[in-house]
């Protein structure tokens, strides 16, 4: 989800493959949104996410570019991915990030959790 008004989610599609020896998953999501102000950055919601490669592709004519650089907001629980170019108004922009992300113990976003079943096995 997008943290700015000016930028307005319109679709979400998510691939999560979970590796539960090491307790991360890779990631990867494609987000169509509409922006409505041009911008050179986009914040979106994100925990505890390390982030590979973040690209934006105007939906008509195909144009991509590359985000140059992540900024990582903890206490906001949210980053900013920046781009060389301004992503301009009028059209609509798919948004293609690639992740890694722990599988915590948290309760939180993604989480592993264990109990113990009734013949008193922990699972």
């Amino acid at each position: 989800m997008t943290v700015e008004r000016s930028i307005i989610p319109i679709h979400y599609n998510l691939k999560i493959v979970p590796c539960p020896i090491t307790f991360s998953f890779l990631g990867k999501c494609s987000i169509e949104v509409c922006i409505a102000e041009p911008t050179y950055g986009i914040t979106i919601n994100a925990k505890e996410l390390n982030i590979q490669k973040a690209t934006a592709r105007d939906h008509l004519t195909e144009y991509s570019v590359t985000a140059t650089s992540v900024s990582y907001h903890v206490e906001d629980e949210s980053i900013t991915l920046e781009f060389p170019e301004m992503l301009h108004i009028g059209t609509s922009w798919i948004l293609e990030i690639a992740y890694i992300g722990l599988i915590n113990d948290k309760l939180s976003g993604f989480y592993r959790s264990v109990y113990t079943d009734a013949d008193n096995n922990v699972q």
